[in-house]
């Protein structure tokens, strides 16, 4: 099952994990987390440093892994585009306090400019 997930660990499975770029690091270490099939699968910042093309397969792997296989992923994350990409609920942090939840069709521009800074908001 996980390399279905994770085609591309297939061919480098002989690898050790240090000669791997570090995309494939990335998908090591979720690798390694879905092996035990968690119901909840917590992510901070997953997609900091990493490039677009990854980030895109990110998402598509977070979507599947919640319609397909019913886990429950709780992101901490500060790109919005991929927030609204693959959440469904959100809840806004502040100075470690929650001042904003809802559905993420709710995470508009005008909710945002009360508690962020414009860099963050795309």
């Amino acid at each position: 099952d996980i390399y279905d997930l994770f085609p591309e660990l297939y061919a480098l499975r002989q690898v050790k994990s240090a000669g791997l770029s570090e995309d494939n690091q990335h998908q090591l270490a979720l690798a390694r987390a879905l092996v035990t099939r968690p119901r909840l699968l917590i992510l901070d910042e997953p997609t900091r440093g990493l490039g677009q093309a990854f980030v895109h397969k990110l998402g598509n792997l977070l979507v599947r892994l919640n319609q397909e296989f019913g886990m429950t992923i709780l992101l901490a994350e500060q790109h919005l585009t991929f927030v609204r990409r693959v959440a469904d609920r959100f809840y806004l942090l502040h100075q470690g306090r929650n001042v904003a939840q809802g559905s993420v069709t709710q995470l508009d521009d005008p909710l945002l400019s009360q508690w962020m800074t414009p860099n963050l908001t795309h």
